[in-house]
């Protein structure tokens, strides 16, 4: 399979397709061209200290996909449905799909929060620059 094919597959399966749109219809930002590659968290793996209050939620966001994984749940392949009705996000299926939307919602929330902090520094971020990880608090 073509590179850029493979590329446009695995966006597109599981949550990562809710969740690209759930970033849109709340922040008004592009997922992928903002936060595929934003700071130490945001995108594939992580390591080190946040570099703001936007690369803490792409931790937490990490985190609760951790959680979930301990209890079972493929948060990163769980395809669920959501609906976004007056600025308020609605999970919708089973215990590990409803979870998995859960967790992008709060996620989604939290980036809608700091919206501020946002720093264009901070895209396509050499994750070796950042220093030994953080353990998650959740």
């Amino acid at each position: 399979m073509e590179r850029s094919k493979w590329w446009c597959t695995v966006m597109t399966q599981g949550s990562l397709w809710e969740l690209q749109k759930m970033i849109k219809q709340v922040t008004g930002k592009n997922a992928i061209w903002s936060y595929s590659r934003y700071g130490c968290y945001c995108g594939w793996g992580g390591k080190g200290t946040p570099k703001d209050d936007t690369d803490k939620c792409c931790l937490l966001h990490d985190c609760c996909y951790d959680k979930l994984s301990d209890l079972g749940c493929n948060a990163k392949i769980a395809t669920y449905g959501y609906f976004y009705l007056r600025g308020e996000i609605y999970c919708l299926g089973s215990r590990c799909v409803r979870q998995s939307c859960k967790c992008d919602k709060e996620f989604v929330l939290c980036l809608k929060k700091h919206l501020g902090s946002y720093n264009k520094n901070y895209r396509a971020y050499p994750k070796h620059h950042s220093d030994s990880p953080p353990t998650c608090f959740i």
